[in-house]
């Protein structure tokens, strides 16, 4: 860097005295330069957790929490995971799934249960021989709790086969 600024005083004929006052300006913008570029950077990497504290465990960790909003207060331990993570979303969802199931089988009457069978078709592409429990909100016909979650593939606008019922 001093054989650049040499060069230039060369060039241009600056004097001495100047060229103090150059490197002087040069020196004071790096300083801020690097003062504003250390603003920026996030503390956390360099403070210590101190023991008990709840963290995450990577970065990758952080990130996955935080696009599938998860916070450090639902999970007990020091340092937690993206496994852990992964573990108490899939729990969450099983949960909300299961008391949704739960409304829904309550709401039919048990003689209405026995009357129908589920409308939806198999992986070999047969009709489902389960009893229709729960009719979705929109949908036409009753399906088991297998076939309700995707319902909507199994109706359609110009069905012929509602003429049957």
């Amino acid at each position: 860097m001093e054989n650049r600024l040499e060069y230039i005083f060369m060039k241009y004929n600056i004097a001495e005295e100047d060229q103090k006052e150059l490197i002087g300006i040069f020196n004071k913008s790096l300083i801020e330069i690097s003062e504003g570029i250390l603003k920026n950077v996030k503390v956390e990497k360099n403070e210590k957790v101190k023991k008990g504290e709840k963290r995450w465990a990577s970065k990758k960790a952080s990130e996955y929490a935080e696009e599938n909003g998860v916070s450090l207060e639902e999970f007990s331990g020091e340092k937690i995971t993206k496994k852990e993570i992964e573990e108490y979303i899939k729990s969450r969802a099983r949960e909300s799934k299961e008391s949704k199931i739960a409304v829904k089988v309550e709401k039919v009457p048990e003689n209405e249960e026995s009357k129908c069978l589920c409308r939806g078709l198999t992986n070999k592409g047969e009709s489902c021989n389960k009893k229709g429990v729960e009719q979705p909100d929109g949908a036409n016909r009753k399906y088991c709790l297998k076939h309700s979650v995707d319902w909507k593939t199994y109706e359609c606008d110009t069905d012929s086969s509602e003429e049957e019922d």
